[in-house]
């Protein structure tokens, strides 16, 4: 509303000349400046709200970034010299501070568990946001994730002990039926034995060989190349993380399941919130007798509906295929009569 606004300012300060009743009410030239200076800083805003209010991308990667940069544009705004922006930046700073230390050691984890940027998002923004500390802050950010790998590596690693017990258990009942047995000769002995001693051999030599975790695995390794044209955009919704850890899960198995937790993670309540606004819309006092399962059809089929039409998939493809459906339905309950 303030772009459009300042683009009539000058039909605005023609009317005050020519209309005298509007002389009283009409934007001076210093409403005029606050207005432009306003229009620059609520629509960085907007972006920011647009991104933190989808609903098409749930994962947390996408936010340190946007995060980041508005940490940087509120410390600017604060020492700026129009008094009306740094009043309003320093009010605003204290609140995103409270919210900065909450989120964003959890936004920068889910950037490093981002294949396209890992360490290179902190690398950027950490020295602009921490000058002169950005190495002990992106230090604290490792130690919390090493921690976190940890713990999830003794859990996977209890798991693993389970199975490989039972693997152990079911050898050591096949070498007593082994030798129990009557066949049993020298020569199976002597292969037993040698066996053994490469064992003990592989044991002893790797002992000095330096084993990495999947986590330094991960992050040595070269970041998945971006889309050519993309630029570095972190909602590139081309890109699909979920996909590439399915993908390169294997490699990686402890930071896949941590990832699989932690992209997971909503950074804020707006997607659930717009589900329960859908629901009170379909329940009204009118119709608050339907069973669950239709409430479940009206929302998913508005929600299918709405993608549709977000889609190339045209409205009336979408409307054919739910009447196909519905034929279905009559022939196989006419069958069963």
């Amino acid at each position: 509303m303030l772009e459009t606004a300042l683009l009539f300012r000058e039909a605005f300060n023609r009317f005050r000349k020519i209309e005298p009743d509007f002389f009283n009410v009409a934007p001076t030239s210093e409403d005029w400046k606050n207005a432009s200076s306003l229009s620059i800083c609520l629509n960085f805003f907007y972006e920011v709200t647009i991104l933190f209010s989808g609903t098409s991308y749930v994962t947390v990667n996408r936010y340190f970034g946007t995060a980041c940069s508005l940490y940087l544009e509120l410390r600017e705004w604060c020492d700026s010299d129009d008094a009306l922006i740094s009043k309003m930046a320093v009010n605003m700073m204290k609140k995103f501070e409270r919210y900065w230390k909450l989120t964003s050691k959890t936004f920068a984890i889910a950037s490093i568990l981002d294949p396209r940027f890992k360490m290179k998002l902190l690398d950027y923004y950490f020295p602009l946001i921490y000058p002169g500390n950005s190495e002990e802050k992106k230090l604290e950010i490792m130690e919390v994730l090493k921690r976190l790998y940890n713990e999830y590596a003794t859990h996977y690693a209890s798991s693993s002990h389970v199975y490989s017990a039972n693997i152990s258990k079911n050898q050591v009942n096949m070498e007593d039926s082994v030798g129990s047995s009557d066949s049993t000769s020298s020569s199976q002995s002597s292969f037993t034995s040698r066996r053994k001693g490469l064992t003990a051999f592989l044991e002893e030599s790797s002992q000095h060989d330096v084993v990495r975790t999947d986590l330094e695995q991960y992050l040595s390794a070269d970041v998945h190349p971006i889309r050519k044209g993309s630029g570095i955009d972190q909602n590139d919704s081309s890109f699909d993380v979920f996909g590439w850890w399915k993908f390169y899960g294997p490699m990686y198995p402890i930071v896949a399941v941590i990832a699989r937790d932690i992209l997971a993670i909503l950074a804020s309540s707006v997607a659930s919130e717009s589900v329960f606004s859908t629901s009170g819309r379909v329940v009204d006092k009118f119709r608050s007798s339907m069973l669950p399962e239709t409430i479940e059809a009206l929302i998913c089929t508005q929600d299918w509906i709405r993608s549709a039409l977000k889609s190339s998939t045209s409205l009336q493809t979408l409307l054919e295929a739910m009447e196909e459906l519905e034929s279905d339905d009559d022939d196989a309950t006419s069958h069963i009569v």
